[in-house]
This record gives structure tokens, sequence and C-alpha cells, in this order.
């Protein structure tokens, strides 16, 4: 196992953008090793599913909106995920992910993922 290195400055010293990446990416990974290591991982505040059925204005047709509503929840590997206000799922999404293209009475299972793009901190022991 690789030792994260922690940066280390001294008084007077001129620091570039790179220092100070370093010292943020050295304070994120070692809270991701805690909460991976430390804890387990699940939901750890809010993220509540709402529905509200809705009718299309234009069709007439009626359907249910499914919402998650703002919180927070740590995955398996210890990165956060922060959902910071109510996101409205979209249709589309369930049927890509899930299948979802009948109508049911049975549950959909939701997923959390990070933005395509994002990157995990280094020195997190995470590929990106």
């Amino acid at each position: 196992m690789t030792v994260p290195v922690r940066p280390a400055f001294h008084e007077g010293q001129v620091l570039a953008a790179a220092d100070l990446a370093a010292t943020v990416g050295h304070a994120r990974a070692a809270a991701a090793r805690h909460a991976r290591l430390l804890h387990d991982w699940g939901i750890a505040d809010g993220l509540g599913l709402t529905e509200e059925s809705r009718t299309d204005p234009a069709t007439g047709v009626r359907f249910v909106e499914v919402s998650v509503s703002e919180g927070m929840a740590v995955d398996g590997t210890g990165r956060e995920l922060v959902v910071p206000a109510p996101v409205v799922l979209a249709e589309a999404d369930f049927a890509a992910v899930n299948g979802a293209d009948q109508p049911t009475a049975e549950p959909y299972p939701v997923f959390l993922a990070r933005p395509s793009g994002h990157r995990a901190p280094r020195g997190s022991g995470r590929a990106a």
C-alpha cells in the first residue's frame, strides 16, 4: 500500500496552483479513506422519493412524476454523492436503465451516480 504524502510548506514559500491542489486533494482523499474504511455505505440523509400524478397537457395522458429530494449518500468506495436540491427523474432514464418500457405496479430500483467526467481525488487509491 502506498502511503499518501501530506504536502508540507515553509514560511515565506511561494505557492503555485499545484501546491494548493495537492493540499485540497490530500484532504479529500483522507476524507474518502475515512468514509470507505470506517463507515458503512448508504444514504446518510434525505434522498427520499416522492411521486405526483400529472397529466400531459398536450395529449391528456396521465403519468406519475418521480422526484428525489436533496440529501447525501456514501458509496462503497467512500465517495460522497450529494444532491443539493430536489431533482425530477426523467422517464427516459428509467427506460434506459431498468428496461421500464411497460406500465407496472412493481417497484423500479433507483441508483445515484456521479456525473460523467468527475474525477476521484488524487491519492484516494481509486481510479478516476
